[in-house]
């Protein structure tokens, strides 16, 4: 059932297109939503989508099992195969929190990528900051461009802060060849560099 549009303005915006798009709502567009089935609490603004949820924004679709938008918080909480997909990249996630006014969100079990796949980003838990900033636990990081495979090289860490487009970091990780690891690394500082570091997802 279709729920609506709702025009979600924004306070700021840091980026233009993409996914960005997506947070800033810079151009005041519509997000629809479908689903199997939807309640509504009027007391809380809430929306809740259960069942093949749709969330779509220009150019920007999400899907997930189960959508909560929380209209006031401009939050959206997404459950269950979460998969984003934006003319500039793609991101898959058990679970997520996104925040439509600053961008920001936090995923789990999460992967993103480009379209290009000229980088992969993974971790059990990853916190986007604003911008190109995130932060990620038991992650890994490879800007090897070899989807499907093996990538020829890697970096792991419990903790890593990745800057892309800059840098990253990495505590405790390995720095793996061809998937195996060949030297732990217990601080790394490395080149984050993509082809793409606009948008979101770039």
């Amino acid at each position: 059932a279709l729920l609506g549009a709702f025009a979600l303005g924004a306070a700021r915006a840091q980026q233009a297109g993409g996914f960005a798009s997506y947070f800033a709502s810079t151009h005041g567009g519509p997000v629809n939503i479908t689903g199997k089935t939807f309640t509504y609490d009027y007391k809380t603004d809430t929306f809740v989508v259960t069942g093949d949820a749709v969330v779509t924004q220009f150019n920007t679709i999400l899907t997930a099992d189960q959508v909560k938008l929380l209209r006031r918080e401009h939050t959206l909480h997404a459950k269950d195969k979460v998969h984003i997909v934006d003319p500039l990249g793609d991101i898959r996630a058990s679970e997520g929190t996104l925040n439509l006014n600053d961008e920001t969100a936090v995923l789990t079990n999460a992967t993103i990528t480009n379209q290009d796949k000229s980088y992969v980003l993974k971790g059990a838990k990853v916190e986007k900051l604003l911008g190109q900033r995130y932060k990620v636990l038991d992650g890994f990081f490879t800007t090897c461009g070899c989807d499907p495979g093996t990538p020829d090289w890697s970096i792991t860490g419990d903790q890593m802060d990745v800057h892309l487009g800059e840098k990253a970091t990495s505590r405790n990780g390995y720095f793996d060849v061809l998937g195996h690891p060949v030297l732990y690394v217990p601080y790394a500082v490395f080149p984050a560099d993509t082809d793409r570091s606009s948008g979101f997802l770039g």
